[in-house]
């Protein structure tokens, strides 16, 4: 995955960086996985790091379906993320957005600590609505082209 930055230009812990690549190895493709993507933002005021990890969605081009957005399959197998933590961390499972306000939407998460870091992983079932697509598939030539 990309290395980001915190608001304010703060570089990424290199840490986090690690949590999210680890964690993203243990997420599985149905099909062919769309690109993987990121977001971390520092709780201060709970000293904890939000790192949420999620696949792009594909966007369609031509045929009937033309500028359609698609998710991607896939299966995370959740012992193995677990696994990644310091100790077992807390496990929870939201199976439908909170209300119109809520970017996550379903999603598993993990609160625990990760190199003595406080951290809550969220991987989520599909990409949050402000993040453009990160792969087209052209329907006439059956071509995938990951754009990020």
């Amino acid at each position: 995955m990309e290395e980001t930055a915190f608001e304010g230009g703060i570089a990424v812990p290199t840490w986090l960086n690690s949590l999210a690549s680890a964690a993203a190895e243990h997420i599985h493709g149905v099909d062919i996985l769309s690109p993987l993507g990121c977001h971390c933002y520092h709780n201060r005021a709970r000293d904890e790091f939000e790192l949420t990890v999620f696949a792009s969605r594909t966007q369609i081009i031509g045929g009937h379906m033309d500028g359609q957005e698609v998710g991607s399959s896939f299966d995370v197998n959740l012992g193995d993320v677990m696994d990644l933590f310091d100790e077992p961390p807390r496990v929870g499972w939201q199976a439908l957005a909170k209300g119109k306000e809520d970017q996550l939407g379903p999603h598993v998460s993990f609160e625990g600590t990760y190199m003595g870091q406080a951290v809550w992983l969220r991987i989520l079932s599909q990409s949050p609505d402000r993040y453009e697509h990160g792969r087209n598939l052209n329907i006439h030539t059956l071509k995938l082209d990951d754009l990020w």
